[in-house]
């Protein structure tokens, strides 16, 4: 049994949630991470890599035990997407219907009048849904996946997503009601992938590049231009990251910024699923001030 901190896979992950938070900021405001939707890949990529580490030896020889391994998961995950969903249903308080507030509490995806998204209240739950659906399937046939298996539905993931990049023009799919199969896509290619590269990995084959380079590759993929998005240039983006997140796993950070990197992948989920309701405090701030806060406090003062 493989038992390895993964020090630049942890840096990495906080670097791709920084991108897509930055990315997600409202239109007008720089556009740093103009491809910072791919992260979301890149996340799944990273969970399959990392919970193959973790549990794929203890799933096989039944040390673990299915009931156990949700669980698990379930505890890891879904605590903040209760709170991402309440935050989410302040920050919106009487825009949606009770369903809707409810779905997104409960990581069901609902379809809302007026808003495209299939978690209204916090649209970045959809890849928590697609992850946690994945973890479960994962969970129940993890010791059927040969090689042959893995390589199959890797190959089948990325037609997928291919497919519907195709069809929607980019990779920026997934999030809203109408193409939340997209989604389905996504996380099938990079969590299976992930697991392949592990084996990989775990082989023996594991090309080394300088950590720096590592991280300048992810940011470079990530930044590119938004007037180079397209189906094909972003298909082609995600077929590299698989060899990035192999690269990085054969990388050695140095010791120096392992507390950094730590601190950097433990930051990451919480960051992204709390992103938008995050929103909350200044939302209230606003509604304080438009209700004449300020000038009530100027006259006790």
């Amino acid at each position: 049994m493989v038992r390895k901190h993964f020090a630049m896979l942890d840096f990495l992950r906080g670097v791709a949630a920084f991108a897509v938070v930055v990315f997600h900021q409202p239109a007008g405001s720089l556009k740093l991470f103009a491809h910072g939707y791919l992260a979301v890949d890149f996340f799944f990529l990273l969970s399959g890599f990392v919970i193959a580490a973790s549990y794929e030896d203890r799933l096989a020889n039944g040390s673990l035990g299915f009931g156990v391994f949700v669980r698990t998961r379930f505890i890891r995950l879904y605590p903040l997407v209760i709170l991402g969903g309440i935050l989410g249903s302040l920050q919106h308080f009487g825009e949606f219907a009770p369903y809707v507030v409810a779905g997104g509490i409960l990581l069901i995806p609902t379809s809302a009048t007026g808003d495209p998204s299939a978690f209204a209240t916090n649209p970045p739950a959809w890849s928590l849904f697609w992850e946690v659906a994945v973890n479960i399937v994962y969970g129940k046939l993890s010791r059927f996946l040969t090689n042959g298996i893995l390589y199959a539905l890797t190959a089948l993931g990325f037609a997928a997503v291919v497919a519907c990049a195709y069809q929607a023009g980019t990779m920026n799919y997934g999030f809203s009601w109408s193409q939340f199969y997209g989604g389905g896509a996504r996380v099938v290619f990079s969590f299976f992938a992930g697991i392949l590269i592990y084996r990989v990995w775990l082989s023996g084959w594991r090309p080394t590049l300088p950590w720096y380079a590592v991280v300048i590759g992810l940011v470079a993929l990530l930044i590119l231009p938004r007037r180079l998005e397209s189906w094909y240039f972003d298909s082609a983006i995600v077929l590299a990251f698989p060899l990035l997140v192999l690269v990085a796993a054969s990388c050695d950070l140095p010791a120096k910024y392992t507390k950094l990197a730590t601190l950097m992948g433990n930051v990451s989920y919480p960051l992204y699923i709390l992103q938008h309701g995050l929103g909350v405090p200044k939302k209230l701030l606003d509604h304080l001030q438009s209700t004449g806060f300020n000038m009530l406090i100027i006259s006790w003062a």
